[in-house]
């Protein structure tokens, strides 16, 4: 019930202020909270189940951290860096990677820490929802992709990108598959905002809210550090997401079957 409310809540809300052109953020206490994020928790505190909030906060689990931080950095060195090395990727402006590369490094846990209430709110209300269902990941990933489904649709003379849609849903599949499991939130959300700040920084975005909230404040277009082959400039979050997916879905499987055989 939560998930439709919320679906309904936020897709109403959000293209009404979209089509003003109003913020959909809310900042509270310093803190910006994007409306599909917050409301959906508003909503699950209705439901009074405070010792799941207070569960998850105290719940830390270093060693997944560890290899999930691990994997996903060391899995996206090698990607790009073959990319590099075989002419089919390159930097686009030695002077601007010092310029922003550098203090995007110094500034990265800052944002993560300013998009950590957030991430923990969605968090906690897949955690809770996932509980209510047999086949929860279907549920989970069709509740995560319509979340931002009004941002998707066309307004006065924008056109509806395949690609766009395409990326979107990968980069949705991947986040569902990170929060669905039965881990450490505090893993699940660092490596949620790892993959989109990697992406960001990487292969650059034009929207502005993501930009805002994840690399620099100070601006409204970022066309990435690298540049990619024409080949493959079109196939390059999609191919990331993919691979992603696939590396996460392995150490997932290996980790719960060595769980079950140590039970």
């Amino acid at each position: 019930m939560i998930l439709l409310l919320s679906l309904i809540l936020v897709n109403g809300l959000g293209y009404l202020l979209r089509y003003y052109d109003l913020d959909r953020f809310i900042i509270i206490l310093g803190f910006r909270f994007h409306l599909s994020l917050i409301l959906p928790f508003i909503l699950f505190l209705f439901e009074k189940k405070f010792h799941l909030i207070k569960k998850q906060i105290k719940n830390i689990n270093w060693r997944e951290i560890i290899n999930q931080l691990s994997m996903l950095l060391v899995s996206s060195i090698l990607i790009f860096g073959s990319l590099i090395l075989i002419k089919k990727a390159d930097f686009s402006d030695p002077d601007f990677f010092y310029e922003l590369g550098l203090s995007s490094l110094i500034d990265m846990p800052i944002y993560f820490i300013w998009n950590l209430p957030q991430l923990f709110m969605i968090g906690i209300v897949i955690h809770n929802e996932r509980e209510k269902y047999k086949f929860s990941f279907p549920i989970i990933f069709l509740f995560l992709l319509l979340l931002f489904a009004y941002e998707f649709i066309p307004m006065n003379k924008e056109k509806l990108l395949p690609f766009n849609i395409y990326n979107y849903a990968a980069y949705v599949l991947f986040i569902a598959l990170v929060f669905i499991q039965r881990k450490n939130l505090y893993a699940s959300a660092l490596t949620v905002f790892l993959f989109i700040w990697i992406l960001v920084l990487l292969t650059g975005s034009t929207n502005i809210s993501v930009i805002k909230n994840i690399i620099a404040k100070n601006f409204d277009e970022w066309e990435g550090f690298l540049e990619f082959s024409k080949i493959i400039v079109n196939y390059i979050s999609l191919g990331f997401s993919g691979l992603m997916i696939i590396l996460f879905s392995i150490y997932f499987f290996v980790t719960r079957t060595r769980i079950k055989a140590n039970e």
